[in-house]
C-alpha cells in the first residue's frame, strides 16, 4: 500500500496567497470597465440625449402655447402667420412671371412682370380671379381678359392660348394632362432680399432605380427666357454638405452671382441631403452618385433646355463625381480604343463601367486633346470643376 505523504502547509499558503492578489486584480478591472462604460453613458447623455430632450420639450411647448394664441384670437408674431394679402401677391407674383414669358415668347414684347403683377392683384380684389389654395388657375375667359388688360394685341391670343396650355395655367387642361416635373416654386424679389428679382423652382426626377431626386433651378428673372441659348450652370456640392452652400445668404450666393450673368442655374442636391432630406440612406455613395443621382439630373436638364451648353462646377467631392461621371461615360465609348489597356484591364472595366446605350445617349459626341487623352463634351458643352480642399 502506497503511503501518501500529507501536504506541505507552506505551499498552501503560498497558493491561497496568490490566488488573492488575482482576485482583486479581476476586481478592480471589472470596477474600472464599469466607471469607463458608465463615463460614457453619462458623456453621452449629457451632450445628445439631455439636449435633444430639452429642445423637442421647448418647441412642444413653445408649439402650445402659440397654439393657445391662436385658438384665442390673440396676437401672434407676424412670422408664425401668413396674411390674405401676402398669399395673393405670392401667387400673383407666380402667375405673372409665367405670363410674362408667354407674352415675350409669343410676342416679342416684354411687358413688365410687375405691371401684370399689379393687374392680378387688382383682379383678385375686385373677385374677377379666384385663388385655388396659393395658386391662381385661368379659364380661357380670364386668360383673354388679362391679355386685353395688358395691352396685347388681340390677334396673338390663339398663340398665346396653345402656350398657356402647354405651360398648365388653365383650368381646362389641368385634368388631361400628366403632373410636372416640378413641384414647387417661389419669387424671391428685390424689395426683400435687396439684390435682385429671382425665381427658384423645384423639381423632381427618379433615377433608372426608382430613386427619387429633388432639384432646384434659381434664375434672374428678366435675365433668361424659355428657348433662349444661355448656358445651364449645374452645382454639385462636397461630401455631406448640400446645395445651400453655394446659396449662404442674398449677399453671398455663387448661385445668384452666376445667375445675374443671365445663365441657368441649377443646384443638385445627393439622396439624403438638402431637399432631399429624409431618411438616412446607406446606398449614399461616390459610386451611386456618379452612376445614378447626377446623371439623372444633368439628362433632364439636357433634355428640357433641348440640348443646350451644360457646365458642371462640384467643389470637393462635388469636382470628383461630375469629373468620373463624364469620365465614365467616355471610356464606356471608347474602351475598345484604349491601347494602354491589358485585356484584363478591359474585362474589369467592362464589368463596372455605365451600359454602351446610356454612354452613347449621354455622349453624342466627344473631343480629342494632344496625346492619347480623351475629354468629354456633354452634347456639345463644356465641362469645368473647382476643387477646393
Amino acid at each position: 500500500m502506497r503511503e501518501v505523504k500529507p501536504a506541505d502547509k507552506n505551499k498552501l499558503l503560498i497558493r491561497k496567497s496568490s490566488f488573492l492578489p488575482r482576485l482583486h486584480f479581476d476586481f478592480a478591472s471589472t470596477a474600472v470597465d464599469r466607471v469607463k462604460s458608465l463615463g460614457k453613458s453619462t458623456v453621452r447623455f449629457l451632450t445628445n440625449d439631455l439636449i435633444a430632450r430639452w429642445i423637442n420639450l421647448t418647441y412642444d411647448s413653445y408649439s402650445r402655447f402659440y397654439e393657445g394664441q391662436l385658438r384665442l384670437g390673440l396676437p401672434v408674431s407676424k412670422e408664425l402667420i401668413q396674411t390674405q394679402e401676402e398669399i395673393r401677391s405670392v401667387a400673383a407674383g407666380k402667375l405673372a412671371l409665367t405670363l410674362y414669358h408667354i407674352f415675350l415668347r409669343v410676342t416679342g414684347i416684354r411687358v413688365p412682370r410687375n405691371e401684370i403683377k399689379y393687374v392680378l392683384i387688382g383682379e383678385l380684389e375686385a373677385g374677377n380671379l379666384r385663388l385655388t389654395e396659393n395658386v391662381i388657375i385661368l379659364t380661357r375667359k380670364q386668360l383673354k381678359h388679362l391679355v386685353n388688360r395688358c395691352k396685347v394685341p388681340s390677334y396673338f391670343f390663339t398663340d398665346i392660348y396653345e402656350e398657356a396650355t402647354r405651360r398648365r395655367i388653365l383650368r381646362e387642361t389641368l385634368t388631361h394632362q400628366r403632373l410636372p416635373a416640378y413641384f414647387d416654386s417661389e419669387i424671391q424679389e428685390n424689395a426683400h432680399n435687396g439684390r435682385g428679382d429671382y425665381e427658384v423652382v423645384y423639381y423632381r426626377d427618379y433615377t433608372a432605380e426608382g430613386k427619387e431626386i429633388k432639384f432646384r433651378r434659381l434664375v434672374s428673372i428678366e435675365g433668361v427666357t424659355s428657348g433662349d441659348r444661355r448656358p445651364s450652370v449645374l452645382l454639385v456640392p462636397g461630401f455631406a454638405n448640400n446645395s445651400n452652400c453655394y446659396d449662404l445668404t442674398n449677399q453671398q450666393s455663387m448661385a445668384k452671382d452666376i445667375a445675374d450673368k443671365d445663365c441657368w442655374v441649377y443646384l443638385f442636391d445627393p439622396r439624403g441631403m438638402g431637399i432631399n432630406k429624409g431618411k438616412f440612406d446607406p446606398l449614399y455613395t461616390v459610386d451611386t452618385l456618379i452612376d445614378h443621382d447626377l446623371p439623372t439630373v444633368l439628362k433632364f436638364i439636357t433634355a428640357r433646355s433641348r440640348n443646350k451648353p451644360s457646365i458642371l462646377i462640384g467643389h470637393s467631392m462635388g469636382g470628383i463625381i461630375s469629373e468620373n461621371m463624364v469620365l465614365n461615360w467616355n471610356i464606356r465609348k471608347h474602351l475598345n480604343e484604349i491601347k494602354t489597356l491589358t485585356s484584363e484591364q478591359k474585362a474589369f472595366l467592362n464589368q463596372i463601367l455605365p451600359p454602351v446605350d446610356v454612354a452613347e445617349e449621354c455622349l453624342p459626341s466627344s473631343r480629342r486633346f494632344s496625346g492619347s487623352t480623351i475629354w468629354p463634351a456633354f452634347s456639345g458643352s463644356s465641362m469645368f470643376r473647382s476643387k477646393t480642399p
